[in-house]
């Protein structure tokens, strides 16, 4: 209870500081992202109860499930920085500064440091 009110709070605060549209922003993010971890739970409690899982062992499954989560999150941002092609809104959105640089193609020295390029804009984003 104590999180969800430090959420709102914080949620009141950011729409008093950075406008009404920002704020409902903030909300309707913050709806989403709950619903979905409540979903999680339930995810979680099949998982447990179709497999049988003892009750001794399921703080290890459910902490292996969630560190391969984040281990196949960053394969799939790594990967996806390369397979979309010049998406400026994917490479600001998902993962910015997280996964080192696109995938050019392009090796060596001839290709910059590690194959990166830069793309030409003032903030110093890489691209293919």
């Amino acid at each position: 209870m104590f999180y969800v009110a430090a959420a709102v709070v914080f949620g009141v605060w950011f729409m008093s500081a950075y406008g009404g549209a920002y704020g409902t922003e903030y909300f309707a993010g913050y709806l989403v992202e709950k619903s979905l971890s409540v979903d999680n739970l339930f995810v979680f409690v099949i998982i447990m109860t179709t497999f049988t899982v003892p009750e001794e062992h399921q703080q290890k499954v459910l902490s292996f499930g969630i560190v391969l989560a984040l281990a196949m999150r960053a394969v799939f941002m790594a990967l996806s920085r390369c397979w979309v092609p010049g998406s400026l809104t994917a490479r600001r959105g998902v993962g910015r500064g997280r996964v080192p640089g696109r995938c050019s193609g392009r090796g060596g020295p001839a290709g910059g440091a590690g194959g990166l390029v830069p793309d030409g804009e003032a903030d110093g984003h890489l691209a293919r």
